[in-house]
C-alpha cells in the first residue's frame, strides 16, 4: 500500500535503512563489550600483579577500577545508536 503512495518507494527505502541500522547495533554491542572486558581484566590484572596477588587490602581498587570501567561502557554504549 505505501508504494501506491506519490512518494511511496522513497518511504519503503527509508524504512529498510532504518531497519538496517538498527541490526548494526547488535555486532557493535558486542564490540564495544569484547573490547571494555580486556581492558577492565587488563587494569585488573596489572593491580594484581603489582601488589602481589589477591587481597583485602587491594579488594577496594580492583572494584573501583571495575566500576569506572562499567560505568565507561555504559557511557559508551549510549553512544552507539549515533554511529
Amino acid at each position: 500500500p505505501l508504494s501506491l503512495l506519490p512518494q511511496g518507494w522513497k518511504v519503503i527505502g527509508f524504512w529498510c535503512k532504518i531497519c538496517g541500522w538498527i541490526q548494526l547495533w547488535a555486532p557493535l554491542f558486542s564490540i564495544l563489550n569484547f573490547i571494555m572486558t580486556e581492558a577492565m581484566a587488563s587494569q585488573i590484572m596489572n593491580r594484581v600483579t603489582s601488589s602481589g596477588g589477591f587481597s583485602i587490602a587491594n579488594f577496594v581498587g580492583i572494584e573501583n577500577a571495575a566500576l569506572d570501567m562499567a560505568a565507561t561502557a555504559g557511557y559508551l554504549c549510549t553512544m552507539i545508536p549515533l554511529l
